[in-house]
Order: structure tokens, then C-alpha cells, then sequence
């Protein structure tokens, strides 16, 4: 009997993907640094180089990885984990803008929850139906 192999994406957890989509994001200002303002001289912001934004980024690290350990158990708290690191990760940067590929894993996480959890169910009124 042959038994069947899930496919590999099936395989690793949604945390592991959300986590590893945000990392190749968080490369993108590193890759393509931001540019200066325009009434702005000298080169543009690093979060490297002070302590406020070594902090932010450590701060946004710890709660990326924080919310990827979350997202199966509590997804409400990962989601507003990963978007706190989001907007954590642009100020460490100085980005007066978020870029779409920075919310690429809140989307993963949000397309997740949207896929394996139950619909709300629906509140109804406890009074009783008028007759008419």
C-alpha cells in the first residue's frame, strides 16, 4: 500500500511561512535602501546605525517570531504582533511609507486565519418575534 506524501507547503506549518516571508521582506531595505528626502542632504537613514533603531529592529524581530509560535494557537494576538513588527520595522528604518512587501506576511497570517478558522456565528435578538 502506497500511502500518499502531502505536498511540501502542506507540510511546514503556517508559522514557519509567514516567519520566513517576513525575514526575505526584511531584507528589501538592505537590498534597495531607502531614499533621502528631497530637501533632505546626505546619504539616506540606516536603522544600523544608532541604538533606536537597532532597537526597533530587535524589537520587531522578537515579535515576528513571537508571532509565528502564536499563529496557531492564538492567531488574534500573532496577527497584532505582526503588525506591530511591521510598523516597528519602518520606524527602525525611517520610512516615512510602508511598502506592500513588508505587509506580505500579515497577509500570509491573515489568509491563514481566514482559511482554518469557523465564520463568527451570527449574534440573534432574544426577543421574541412580533406578530404582525
Amino acid at each position: 500500500m502506497v500511502i500518499p506524501r502531502r505536498f511540501f507547503h502542506k507540510r511546514v506549518p503556517p508559522g514557519v511561512w509567514t516567519g520566513a516571508i517576513w525575514c526575505i521582506a526584511a531584507l528589501q531595505p538592505i537590498i534597495w535602501p531607502p531614499s533621502a528626502d528631497a530637501g533632505r542632504e546626505g546619504p539616506a537613514p540606516n536603522a544600523l546605525d544608532n541604538l533606536w533603531g537597532g532597537l526597533f529592529l530587535s524589537l520587531s524581530a522578537l515579535l515576528v517570531l513571537s508571532a509565528c509560535v502564536l499563529l496557531a494557537r492564538r492567531p488574534w494576538a500573532a496577527l497584532t504582533a505582526l503588525l506591530i513588527a511591521t510598523a516597528s520595522f519602518a520606524v527602525a528604518w525611517r520610512q516615512q511609507e510602508l511598502s506592500p512587501l513588508q505587509f506580505l506576511a500579515v497577509d500570509v497570517a491573515v489568509g491563514y486565519l481566514a482559511a482554518t478558522r469557523p465564520p463568527v456565528p451570527r449574534f440573534r435578538s432574544r426577543a421574541p418575534p412580533s406578530a404582525h
